[in-house]
């Protein structure tokens, strides 16, 4: 059901980012090309009643605007560094 629910939102910012014409900068840390994702409200949750106890209710969340890389891929190698430069969010 998890797999489902990033898969829609994956889905939902692809189309926010056809509708909302791409606004564009470069991260100046690593140059990566990043987009605009306006605000907006979307339904999170189980809709139809057949995952995880911790996936109901089914609520509204509003988010404020972000930037997002443009192409999405992400190499094992660049999470791990990442994993090292923020070490207290990955802390149990």
């Amino acid at each position: 059901m998890k797999i489902l629910f990033f898969q829609s939102l994956f889905l939902l910012f692809s189309f926010l980012l056809f509708v909302t014409g791409q606004q564009q900068i470069t991260w100046p840390k690593d140059g990566a090309e990043m987009v605009l994702i306006p605000s907006g409200v979307f339904e999170m949750g189980d809709h139809l009643n057949d995952g995880d106890i911790s996936e109901r209710p089914v609520h509204r969340v509003e988010l404020d605007s972000f930037y997002m890389d443009k192409h999405l891929d992400i190499a094992y190698l660049d999470f791990e560094q990442y994993q090292v430069l923020e070490p207290n969010r990955w802390e149990s």
